[in-house]
């Protein structure tokens, strides 16, 4: 049976004209599952599997922000992410009609969905409660779950030549995407019986893949078309965004709220 087990610390640091806020976490698990560590073999036959690696990962986190005047604040943040892979798919088994060994077969070795995280702004105030913030930001994930699909049982022509035998999927680190945007805002504290937030955010998704199944419906064509290289918007890009919020009301009496959202 898989086990996992994961720790994180924090720290809040101030100094003259600075606060910052750092922290660790650490994940370790083990999927506890034997595999063939070569990929071209059968895959339903268990002689010859060696037992998975324990794997872990370190991520660091830090927040700074220190004001450039009395109203004004200048804010950094990073951050390292992860995702472990699913068990669902490290115990995957659907075996296939056309061969023996052919079908779906999950795969122990498959390494976190990595994100780092990199977000710098300024936030002025504006008097009479208002508040405006602007920050960029930028998302880079690497090591995305993809759909592949393996020969293994190679025969060869009397002139050498290979002959590629059944085939099976499994899953491998393989896709990529990046975020990036901007957003604006604007805030006013509850005060003379309302509040109101406004923000607007413009993103650019793009990647290799939307889908991890990306590679297996291409390969159901015929012929097989090329796998794409390029990087290409994301389904989920989604480029304008504006969500507005209102409430009004006296607090311990009464309250209403409105809330508006494009995109």
């Amino acid at each position: 049976r898989p086990a996992e087990a994961s720790i994180y610390a924090q720290d809040k640091m101030e100094f003259q004209g600075m606060i910052a806020n750092v922290g660790l976490r650490c994940d370790i698990w083990d999927r506890n599952q034997l595999y063939h560590a070569n990929p071209f073999v059968n895959q339903s036959i268990d002689s010859g599997k060696v037992p998975s690696s324990i794997i872990g990962r370190i991520q660091p986190r830090v927040g700074i922000s220190f004001p450039v005047s009395v109203s004004t604040v200048f804010h950094l943040n990073y951050g390292s992410f992860m995702q472990r892979p699913s068990f669902q798919l490290s115990y995957r088994f659907e075996p296939g009609r056309s061969a023996p060994g052919s079908g779906t077969f999950g795969n122990p070795t498959r390494r976190p969905e990595v994100s780092y995280m990199y977000d710098v702004g300024i936030t002025q105030g504006l008097g009479e409660g208002f508040t405006f913030d602007a920050s960029g930001y930028y998302k880079n994930v690497k090591d995305q779950i993809e759909e592949a699909i393996y020969y293994y049982d190679y025969s060869y022509t009397a002139a050498g030549v290979p002959i590629p035998g059944p085939t099976y999927t499994t899953y491998i680190n393989r896709d990529y995407a990046n975020v990036r945007g901007v957003v604006v805002s604007v805030e006013k504290r509850f005060a003379d019986y309302f509040s109101v937030k406004a923000d607007y955010t413009f993103q650019i998704a793009e990647g290799n893949s939307s889908d991890p199944r990306t590679v297996f419906y291409i390969n159901q064509s015929d012929p097989p078309v090329e796998t794409p290289k390029t990087v290409v918007p994301l389904d989920w890009d989604q480029r304008n965004t504006l969500n507005m919020s209102l409430m009004v009301g006296e607090p311990g009496n009464w309250t209403g709220s409105l809330i508006f959202q494009y995109g």
